[in-house]
């Protein structure tokens, strides 16, 4: 497996992983205990009851959405960092009730849009989120960002990059803090 770019350090860079499933968390890193405390509490479940429960916690929880890969066959995937919108940004255009259809569960779809106060997006494939949060903790996290050994090690207790990490561009919509979403199929296979 090759090692891919699954950090983007603020330049802008597209970011590339592996997934297993279709089912992607988009999150601020500031949920991963949320997101520990719950997936511990969880017993195993199926990859459907899986992305049913999350979904569920997107309802309630605003800094995590769920997003689907089209067409999915397992393998390496890239997000261009500009496929990553801004709510209220010209290219996503939303009206506010728009905005509160897409967030609700009336319509049954899973909410599109996710709060970011640390200037950060986590990206992770759900069938390696539990290990994910298992590893990643908050203080591994921080120590990442002042290390650059803390995410290969990552990676390698994962099996592989099975999330990937942008960090904001002030040339981009993803700035820092704000709400954002990722545009439908935009996330792209580049090697199976």
């Amino acid at each position: 497996m090759d090692d891919p770019r699954n950090v983007s350090w603020g330049d802008g860079s597209p970011i590339e992983f592996w997934a297993d499933s279709p089912d992607l968390l988009c999150f601020d890193p500031m949920a991963l205990d949320f997101l520990a405390e719950q997936l511990g509490s969880m017993p195993p479940l199926s990859q459907d009851a899986l992305r049913d429960r999350l979904i569920e916690l997107c309802q309630n929880a605003s800094d995590m959405a769920y997003y689907q890969i089209e067409d999915f066959s397992p393998g390496l995937f890239r997000l261009d960092l500009h496929d990553i919108c801004k709510f209220g940004s010209e290219e996503e255009d939303m009206s506010d009730e728009e905005w509160e259809r897409s967030q609700s569960d009336q319509d049954e779809v899973p909410p599109q849009y996710f709060a970011v106060d640390s200037a950060a997006i986590l990206i992770a494939d759900i069938s390696h989120l539990k290990q994910l949060t298992q590893v990643l903790t908050p203080e591994q996290y921080d120590l990442a960002m002042a290390e650059d050994t803390v995410l290969p090690e990552i990676n390698e207790a994962l099996g592989g990059p099975y999330y990937a990490l942008a960090m904001p561009c002030s040339e981009l919509e993803f700035d820092g803090d704000g709400t954002y979403m990722i545009r439908k199929g935009a996330i792209q296979c580049v090697k199976e």
